[in-house]
C-alpha cells in the first residue's frame, strides 16, 4: 500500500517507511496520494512491523519529494506574487496589511520573514536563521489546534499559508506536510463558525483561497477554490452583521479589510469572477469604517502601533490605496482627509462625496464622531463594548484622551459597581452636532447615563454623567414628580489623557489646560465653582497617572458634566462658566431635580439644560423646557437661543 504521510509525534526521529513501500511512476502519482492523506492525525510517517526501516524506500520517498519540490518551485517562478498584486508585492507588504494595528506593535521577524516569503522576496540567509521558522510553525500548529484563536491568529495562516512553496526550501518533509495538513484542518475549523466572524472570511474564505493558488499541483489544495469562493460571498451576504463583528474591539478591522483586498485580487487574476455591485458596497462600508478610525499618520485608534509600526497599511499600493477601488469616489477623499491631505482648491465639491461624519454601530457597540473628514479639525471615538467606556480623542496633530473611562459611585457611603454593559439610548446627527447617549445600570438601584456632545464648528465637546434612579422618576400620565429618597451620592470620573500630555490648573480658577507641546484643550467643570476660593460640590483635578479627575457631591439624583474646548483662537478670551437658576411654577429647582449652565468664551456663549427628576415645565434664561437634555448658542445681541439639540425622552416612551 501508499506510504501514509501525517503528523510526527517527534520530529527527531528519522521517518521509517514499511518493505512493501508502492513506487510510482509519476510525480503526480505521489502527489494523488500524499496530498489525499490525513495529515490531521498523529501517526508517523509509516514503520515497518519489526522497527526495521526500508532503506529502498526510503530513497524512492526522497527521489519522489526532491521531485515535488522541483515541480512546486518551477510554478512560482511561472507565477509570481508580483504577478498577482503588483507593487503592492514589494517587500511582502500586502500580507502585513493590519497586523501592527492588530498586534499593537510593528511585524515581528517571523512576520516580517513569512510575508517576504509569500511574496517571493529575497531573504538572507541570516534573517531565516533567526526566524527558526521550524519551530515558528510548530507554534502555529498548537495555536490553530488550541481552539481559542484570535482574528491575527487567522491572518497569520494566511500569511504562512502563501509562504508554502518558499517554506519548502527551509522546512523539511516533516514539518512541511504537518503545516499543510494544521493549516486545512484549521480551515476546516473555521467553516465551522458563524459565516459572519471575521474567521470564517480570513480562515475559512481567504486561506483556503490562497493554499488552492499557491498549491494548485497537490489535489486536495486545488479543489478549496470553490468552496472558499463560496465562504467569502456568504460572509460578504451577512452585511451589517459581518461588518459589526469586524470593526468590534476596533483594532482587528483592517486585518478583515485586508483579507477582502487580496480575496479579491485572486479572484480577479485567477477566474473570470469579478465583486458584484452589492459586495464591493460591503467591503466599502468597512473601508468607511477603517478610514474613520485613522489617527493622523496613519495609525489607529486604540491601538498601541505607531505610524511607523503601520507604514505598510498607508503605503504606496498599501491596504489604503487598494480599498479605495471598491468605491474610488468616496472612499479617495475620505481615507486623504483622515490622513491630513486635505484639498484647498476645489474643497467643497471634494467633500461632498465623503462620507457621513457620524458613524455608529449599536451592535459592535462603537461610534466615531468627527467634526469634519479631516483630520485636522479632530476626532471622537468610542468603544462601549466592555464594561467600561474606552475613548480616543484627537486634537488636530494630538491624541489627547486615550484610555477607558473609569468610574467609581457611592450611594450613602456604599461604593456601588456596573452590573451590566453599555446600551445606546439615544443619538443624533446633523450638520450643527454629533450626539450620542449611553446607559448602564448599577448596584444600588441606580443607572448612569452618559452623554458625549460634539458641537461640530465650535469645536466644543461636553461629556457628562448622570446618576438617577433606575425607577421612573416620573408618572406615565402627567407631569407630577415622584419623591425620591434623598441618597447622598459620590461620584468619580477619571478622564484618561494620552502620553506626552500635561494637565495644568489654573491658580485661581478651576479650569484646567490640557497641553501637547502647546495647549490644546481648555476643560470647565460645569457643576463647580468657577473660583477655587468659594464653596463648590463638585472639583476637577490632575493626577500623577495623568487622569483628569472629576469628583461630583449630590443628593437623589447628580449630573457632572465637563466642557472642553478645543478652538485654541478662544483662549486669549475672557471665559466663564455659571451655574443658572431653575425655576418650577415660581419655585428654584434643587440640584437633583434640574440643572442648567452658561459657558462664555468672549461674546460666543452656550447654554445647557440637563432635567433629573420629572418631566415638568421649567424655565431657565427666560426659556421654557419640556425635555430631558437641550443644548443651544446665546445670541448676546437679541437674547435669543439657538437650539443646537434637544432630547424629549416622551418621543423614547410614546415610541
Amino acid at each position: 500500500m501508499p506510504p501514509k504521510i501525517g503528523k510526527l509525534l517527534s520530529v527527531s526521529q528519522p521517518p521509517q517507511y514499511t518493505q512493501h513501500t508502492m513506487t510510482f511512476d509519476t510525480t503526480d502519482e505521489f502527489l494523488a496520494s500524499v496530498a489525499d492523506q490525513d495529515w490531521s492525525g498523529e501517526e508517523e510517517f509509516s514503520s515497518t512491523q519489526d522497527g526495521d526501516s526500508d532503506p529502498l524506500a526510503a530513497q524512492v520517498f526522497e527521489d519522489q519529494w526532491d521531485s515535488l519540490r522541483k515541480k512546486i518551485h518551477k510554478r512560482r517562478l511561472k507565477e509570481t506574487a508580483a504577478d498577482v498584486f503588483g507593487d503592492s508585492a514589494s517587500k511582502g507588504g500586502v500580507y502585513r496589511w493590519g497586523v501592527a494595528v492588530a498586534s499593537g506593535q510593528a511585524p515581528n521577524e517571523v512576520q516580517q520573514v513569512l510575508s517576504r516569503l509569500a511574496c517571493d522576496r529575497k531573504v538572507s540567509a541570516k534573517r531565516i536563521a533567526e526566524a527558526e521558522l521550524s519551530q515558528a510553525s510548530r507554534l502555529l500548529g498548537e495555536t490553530l489546534s488550541g481552539g481559542q484563536t484570535t482574528v491575527l491568529d487567522s491572518a497569520e495562516a494566511v500569511m504562512w499559508a502563501a509562504a508554502l512553496p518558499r517554506l519548502i526550501e527551509y522546512l523539511d518533509a516533516n514539518d512541511w506536510w504537518r503545516l499543510l495538513g494544521a493549516l486545512q484542518e484549521y480551515r476546516d475549523a473555521c467553516l465551522r463558525r458563524n459565516s459572519a466572524t471575521p474567521h470564517y472570511l480570513i480562515g475559512g474564505g481567504e486561506l483556503g483561497m490562497v493554499i488552492s493558488n499557491r498549491l494548485p499541483d497537490l489535489p486536495s489544495c486545488h479543489r478549496l477554490q470553490k468552496s472558499s469562493i463560496d465562504a467569502v460571498s456568504r460572509w460578504l451576504e451577512n452585511e451589517e452583521d459581518s461588518i459589526s463583528q469586524a470593526i468590534t474591539g476596533v483594532t482587528d478591522g483592517r486585518l478583515v479589510l485586508a483579507s477582502l483586498c487580496r480575496y479579491r485580487v485572486w479572484l480577479e487574476n485567477t477566474t473570470r469572477r469579478k465583486f458584484k455591485r452589492q459586495q464591493r458596497r460591503v467591503a466599502a462600508d468597512l473601508a468607511t469604517w477603517v478610514a474613520s478610525q485613522v489617527r493622523r499618520g496613519g495609525s489607529s485608534v486604540f491601538s498601541s502601533a505607531t505610524s511607523a509600526d503601520c507604514k505598510d497599511d498607508f503605503a504606496n499600493h498599501g491596504l489604503f490605496e487598494v480599498a479605495i477601488s471598491f468605491n474610488e469616489k468616496m472612499l479617495a477623499p475620505a481615507f486623504e482627509s483622515s490622513l491630513g491631505k486635505t484639498k484647498v482648491k476645489g474643497r467643497m465639491a471634494w467633500e461632498v462625496d465623503l462620507p457621513e461624519s457620524m458613524l455608529h454601530c449599536e451592535d459592535a457597540r462603537t461610534a466615531s464622531l468627527l467634526p469634519r473628514w479631516d483630520v485636522n479639525r479632530g476626532r471622537m471615538h468610542i468603544d462601549y463594548s466592555g464594561n467600561e467606556t474606552v475613548l480616543e480623542i484627537q486634537a488636530g496633530k494630538s491624541t489627547i484622551v486615550s484610555g477607558p473611562i473609569q468610574t467609581m459611585i457611592e450611594i450613602d457611603g456604599d461604593a456601588q459597581e456596573a452590573s451590566a454593559g453599555w446600551v445606546t439610548t439615544c443619538e443624533y446627527s446633523d450638520d450643527e452636532v454629533h450626539y450620542l447617549e449611553l446607559e448602564q445600570p448599577w448596584t444600588g438601584g441606580i443607572v448612569v447615563q452618559r452623554q458625549f456632545l460634539q458641537i461640530r464648528e465650535d469645536r466644543s465637546v461636553m461629556i457628562a454623567d448622570s446618576v438617577l434612579p433606575s425607577q421612573s422618576l416620573y408618572s406615565s400620565d402627567s407631569y407630577e414628580v415622584i419623591d425620591l429618597p434623598a441618597h447622598g451620592i459620590k461620584h468619580l470620573l477619571r478622564l484618561p489623557t494620552a502620553q506626552n500630555v500635561t494637565i495644568t490648573a489654573d491658580e485661581s480658577t478651576r479650569e484646567v489646560t490640557l497641553d501637547s507641546q502647546r495647549p490644546e484643550v481648555l476643560v470647565l467643570p460645569l457643576d463647580a465653582g468657577e473660583w477655587r476660593a468659594s464653596p463648590s460640590p463638585a472639583s476637577l483635578r490632575g493626577t500623577e497617572d495623568g487622569h483628569l479627575v472629576l469628583s461630583s457631591t449630590g443628593n437623589g439624583c447628580l449630573f457632572a458634566p465637563i466642557w472642553m474646548d478645543f478652538q485654541r483662537r478662544r483662549f486669549q478670551r475672557k471665559r466663564t462658566w455659571r451655574q443658572l437658576t431653575v425655576a418650577d411654577e415660581l419655585r428654584i429647582v434643587p440640584r437633583g431635580e434640574a440643572v442648567g449652565y452658561r459657558i462664555q468664551f468672549g461674546s460666543e456663549q452656550w447654554i445647557v439644560y440637563r432635567s433629573l427628576h420629572g418631566r415638568r415645565p421649567r424655565t431657565v434664561m427666560g426659556k421654557h423646557f419640556i425635555v430631558e437634555f437641550f443644548c443651544g448658542r446665546f445670541n448676546m445681541g437679541d437674547g435669543s437661543i439657538e437650539d443646537l439639540v434637544t432630547v424629549d425622552d416622551s418621543e423614547a416612551d410614546e415610541s
